[in-house]
């Protein structure tokens, strides 16, 4: 019998998604691993060959925390229906009419979407079709349905929802899967009628005449060469400056604005747009950007196709240009009652607790750790996983900035702490290591960049010195220093980030006038670049040490002072006191405090799956979170695969007087 036989070898209860993958590949069925609802590999070859066995056993082994879901089309032998929004149940009514749809296997998502399958003969032309509910304005509704072929993948259960938290799940009474039906696979490939010329109109405002006068075609030009000339005005794409987000903005104006299928459009990029890039993508490259702006939604209000027969010029390359008047602006009330009465959203914060959505500042003398600090972070927003060894972070995309780095330095910090943390490679997080100063296009490409992903929590610039204009030395140091950063808050706020700038502390006044000095006064700059901050964060730690200080204050932050260390091995940076019971604790990770409630309340240890049920996360993720409390002391291991409280432990807090984080109220000291 194999080594790999799974009666000999059973796999642990923390691989569900792996014990799925398995079982669907004994239907016949192609499985993949996801990173939320994507590949985390390249997954051609599955579309057209099913793995074996072992080649599902080495993916996962690879990446042992990801999802599952399986190739659709003639590989696994069926095609899948996502029906998805209120009013997806209507759609299907009226795209299937009167014939409807049989009763087949599937199950309801999380989010409440419908999942169908139906089987599929080894020749079935289906692809992937799209049908969206749109208002009276064009603007789609969220709506949709969609039919998944030759090409398309879907999520199956037991994943998680990337952004419920919840697991996929299949019903408990299963139908059989049933053969899709003649009619639906008739709507699937029917091809669109082709539409009539448009009517004559007036020249676009940038069809420019050419020379004497005359325009240089004949007749009204037709939407292929309108798009040509939208390339031309469009700026390149360049390495090293936002080539990525210009691109892929140039590839959300042709498939939606313009509405072109992606064949038609990759055509148009490489024959205007790509040789004018440095250096020139792929054409693997730009078939990818283009499938991500497909499925992208605009922003700003923007309905699909308002490029297509829309008044406007394209987007002009990035020159000085003269100062517009402004005409004055009214100031606006707002009387105290409708204040009161008014609702507004919950902020939102990259690290709860410690970085808000805003600008915020990270301040350190040279060669302390901040950009370990940052990095840190910033891995752990794009994994979804802990900050600082303890808080929770919400999984969001990461632009990273790394202006004093090279990418081989980048690169070989980024491995580091991946292998310290035991953690695969994330997706969703983009570096830098040369951007353009403020002023010079910087903001506007930082600006492109978060249209371009609206899922980007955290931006960090690293540092704030090589990002910011050079000031001329002849103003206010102060309105330059505010101006700078309120630069970056307007932008953060506008775009519901966090933007966290790097930046440098003063060296101490003289001996023993550091210990008194008020924190804010240490960042670098005048106190304008802190006064238009919504967070400050200064780090310090004294030369050969590992422990240091992290002081945090802001507009809606709490005033506290915690003690951090850093692991000299791995560069790790972790919060060193905490109460890991105490509810008014927001630094300790909830997940946490209802472990060690669980433990309590049940008198015994508990197993990793008993743990997950009560706190309903996936087995796997809690196992990787219990590790991490018995790393720092507040559980340890009963017996085999149970978990307990160590012996000993008060049942209140563990930290001392002394080790207690100081805390004061910024309601006096906030102006």
């Amino acid at each position: 019998m194999p080594d790999n036989d799974p009666k000999v070898n059973p796999r642990p209860a923390e691989s569900p998604c792996l014990a799925a993958a398995l079982d669907y590949l004994s239907r016949s069925w192609s499985p993949i691993p996801l990173v939320g609802k994507r590949p985390v590999e390249s997954w051609d070859e599955f579309q057209e060959r099913r793995p074996t066995e072992a080649e599902v056993r080495a993916a996962w082994g690879r990446h042992p925390n990801t999802n599952v879901g399986i190739a659709m089309g003639p590989v696994s032998g069926m095609i899948g229906l996502d029906l998805d929004g209120p009013e997806a149940l209507e759609m299907a009514e009226e795209l299937f009419g009167a014939e409807g749809l049989p009763v087949t296997l599937g199950f309801t998502t999380p989010g409440g979407g419908q999942r169908l399958f139906y089987s599929v003969s080894s020749d079935c032309p289906v692809t992937k079709r799209r049908w969206d509910r749109k208002d009276s304005d064009g603007k789609p509704t969220g709506s949709h349905v969609i039919v998944m072929g030759k090409g398309a993948q879907t999520v199956m259960p037991p994943s998680i929802h990337p952004d419920t938290g919840t697991a996929y799940a299949w019903p408990a009474a299963l139908k059989p899967l049933a053969p899709a039906p003649a009619h639906l696979i008739e709507l699937a490939t029917r091809k669109e009628p082709t539409p009539a010329p448009p009517a004559a109109r007036q020249p676009h405002p940038w069809e420019k005449p050419g020379p004497g006068g005359a325009m240089p075609h004949d007749e009204p030009v037709n939407l292929l060469e309108r798009v040509r000339l939208y390339l031309r005005g469009c700026p390149p794409a360049i390495s090293g400056q936002g080539g990525h987000a210009q691109t892929f903005k140039v590839a959300l104006a042709l498939v939606q604005g313009f509405q072109l299928d992606e064949r038609t459009a990759l055509a148009l990029l490489e024959e205007v747009y790509n040789p004018t890039c440095q250096p020139p993508w792929t054409v693997k490259e730009l078939e990818h950007k283009l499938a991500d702006a497909a499925k992208a939604e605009y922003r700003n209000g923007k309905a699909e196709g308002y490029l297509r027969d829309a008044q406007r010029p394209p987007p002009a390359a990035t020159t000085p240009s003269a100062p517009r008047a402004t005409k004055p602006v009214s100031p606006t009330t707002i009387e105290i009652g409708n204040l009161l009465a008014k609702e507004y959203p919950e902020p939102k914060w990259a690290v709860e607790g410690i970085i808000p959505e805003g600008g915020a500042l990270l301040a350190a003398r040279p060669k302390t750790g901040k950009s370990w600090l940052a990095l840190n972070i910033a891995l752990a927003v794009s994994y979804g996983g802990v900050a600082l060894g303890r808080v929770d972070v919400e999984r969001g995309e990461v632009l990273y900035l790394a202006l004093e780095d090279g990418e081989r330095r980048l690169q070989d910090r980024i491995k580091k702490v991946l292998k310290a943390q035991q953690m695969e490679q994330p997706a969703g997080i983009y570096f830098a290591t040369t951007w353009p100063r403020s002023s010079a296009g910087g903001l506007d490409a930082i600006d492109a960049f978060l249209e371009a992903h609206p899922q980007c929590r955290l931006v960090v610039i690293d540092t704030v010195a090589r990002f910011r204009d050079r000031g001329a030395g002849q103003g206010n140091a102060y309105d330059e220093d505010y101006a700078a950063m309120a630069a970056v808050q307007a932008l953060a706020l506008r775009r519901g980030v966090a933007v966290l700038g790097i930046t440098h502390t003063r060296k101490p006044k003289g001996k023993g006038a550091g210990d008194d000095e008020d924190p804010l006064d240490e960042v670098q700059n005048s106190t304008g670049m802190t006064g238009a901050a919504d967070a400050v964060l200064v780090l310090k730690r004294p030369r050969g040490t590992r422990e240091g200080t992290l002081f945090i204050t802001g507009r809606d932050l709490e005033e506290r002072t915690l003690r951090i260390g850093m692991d000299p091995e791995f560069c790790l940076w972790s919060i060193r006191d905490f109460n890991a019971d105490d509810p008014d604790d927001a630094i300790v990770s909830q997940d946490w405090k209802k472990v060690r409630q669980a433990i309590r309340k049940a008198g015994h240890g508990l197993s990793p799956v008993e743990l997950a049920q009560v706190l309903n996360k996936d087995a796997n993720a809690i196992s990787c979170m219990l590790g991490r409390m018995k790393r720092a002391g507040v559980l340890q291991p009963e017996g085999y695969g149970r978990w307990t409280l160590p012996e000993g432990a008060p049942q209140e807090a563990r930290q001392t007087a002394t080790d207690r984080q100081t805390t004061v109220s910024r309601d006096s000291a906030d102006g």
